[in-house]
């Protein structure tokens, strides 16, 4: 009876754990650091973590103890883009390298990081009409032990003709790479994952402060580094009528969770 109860009581805490964090099998790495030198490919939202039958409440404790012990610490970083599109963010928002960190002070006014989508800085050139890379550094002032990284689509409404077309996942990457380094010069790829689609929003849109959830939660197992690259390989593409107009990267939000 007593082996049942705990039982229970580790099945309770686990759908707490995977309903906050969305990462199941987070934090599988061994307390010193991980190898890096072989890619790890993320792991799924399907895979939780194995609970044996001889669970005692110390594994609940420890459980419990992963949840809590996690902080974001993208707000801290210095960010490095491939290429960027600034649309006046000071004034109105718009968008910014600045916003795929924190939307603070422009909650209302800001969509979120944006890659070039032409050929002139100015957005008055040639749209980018083939796929490529883009990529996103975080530089932090110190190493952390970082074992999630959370990927929200841009959020917004759209106007065509008088329609509102909804925003959400368009132009998200089609493969994600998660690279880390302590130089910022030699990266390991710690998460990889391609063949992903469109992201459906969780919520209807309602205002650009809203948090429609992520499109994507890499979870890794823990590594120690200063520097994260967030590197879409391929990208999804920007659709309109059904058809694809050109190829960028745009983000509301990035979020890279370390212990506390």
């Amino acid at each position: 009876m007593k082996r049942i109860k705990v039982y229970t009581i580790v099945c309770m805490v686990l759908c707490l754990f995977l309903v906050l964090t969305g990462c199941a099998g987070g934090n599988t790495g061994e307390e010193d650091g991980i190898d890096v030198t072989t890619p790890k490919r993320g792991v799924k939202q399907s895979e939780a973590p194995e609970v044996s039958d001889n669970s005692t409440p110390g594994d609940v404790t420890e459980i419990i103890s992963n949840i809590q012990n996690k902080m974001n610490i993208a707000p801290l970083a210095e960010l490095t883009a491939k290429s960027t599109t600034a649309n006046n963010p000071d004034a109105i928002g718009g968008w910014d390298l600045k916003f795929i960190k924190s939307h603070e002070g422009f909650e209302d006014t800001a969509y979120g990081y944006s890659s070039a989508v032409s050929s002139d800085d100015d957005g008055s050139g040639t749209y980018i009409k083939e796929d490529h890379d883009e990529w996103v550094i975080f530089e932090f002032d110190k190493e952390y032990k970082i074992s999630e990284v959370w990927l929200y689509p841009r959020q917004d409404m759209y106007m065509s003709e008088g329609e509102p077309y909804d925003m959400y996942g368009e132009s998200f990457p089609a493969v994600l790479a998660i690279e880390i380094s302590n130089n910022g010069e030699v990266w390991d790829e710690v998460y990889m994952e391609d063949g992903i689609k469109k992201p459906e929003a969780e919520i209807e849109y309602s205002s650009l402060a809203d948090m429609r959830g992520p499109g994507l939660k890499a979870c890794f197992a823990e590594v120690t580094t200063k520097y994260i690259k967030v590197h879409a390989l391929s990208l999804l593409g920007f659709e309109r009528a059904e058809e694809i107009e050109d190829y960028r990267l745009q983000l509301y939000l990035v979020e890279i969770y370390a212990a506390k």
